[in-house]
């Protein structure tokens, strides 16, 4: 029976920094958070009242972006129809309430904001129905742009640590079995 020797050459580097890849990843998710934070930012960004939006990192591999601004989480969501709503009556004794039309400020399904505000006339009725918040779907539309960005973004920082972590001069090693 014949032997048969294989030889196989491996190039291994110098020096591996496993610390410099592991560090690598948590700057990699602040990044990617960082892009995500000014898109929720830019949801609301002509509104009079600015929500605030809280980055927590939890452990070296998860970043939670939250909010307890109750009118953001209402735009979000969207509201139920109020029904119809009767004026109270006036130091004259008549019923009236003031009704603006207005554009709203957001679109559904869109991350940026526009102007928005008051539009056409000013109309004086005893009583109207509220036809609740139309939901916009902000984390729904975030989470959809972003959804091939934040890989990308993490990615590249980890390639950035493991460029950092293994050294250019390498040597071989050769293996026989």
């Amino acid at each position: 029976m014949a032997n048969i020797v294989c030889e196989s050459k491996a190039i291994l580097p110098t020096k591996f920094d496993t610390d410099a890849i592991i560090n690598s990843l948590p700057a990699g998710l602040r990044a990617a958070a960082a892009q995500i934070l000014r898109d929720f930012n830019s949801t609301a960004e002509n509104w009079h009242h600015k929500p605030t939006f809280t980055v927590t990192p939890k452990g070296k591999d998860e970043i939670t972006i939250t909010t307890t601004d109750e009118n953001w989480i209402r735009v979000d969501r969207g509201t139920k129809s109020k029904g119809r709503v009767t004026a109270r009556k006036g130091p004259s004794g008549k019923r009236a309430h003031r009704i603006v039309k207005r554009t709203p400020k957001s679109k559904a399904g869109t991350i940026r904001s526009s102007g928005g505000g008051p539009t056409g006339e000013v109309v004086f009725r005893a009583s109207y129905r509220h036809t609740g918040i139309t939901p916009r779907h902000f984390t729904e539309a975030v989470a959809e742009k972003n959804a091939t960005t934040y890989p990308n973004t993490v990615l590249k920082t980890l390639e950035g640590g493991i460029n950092a972590g293994i050294s250019s001069t390498s040597k071989e090693v050769k293996v026989k079995a």
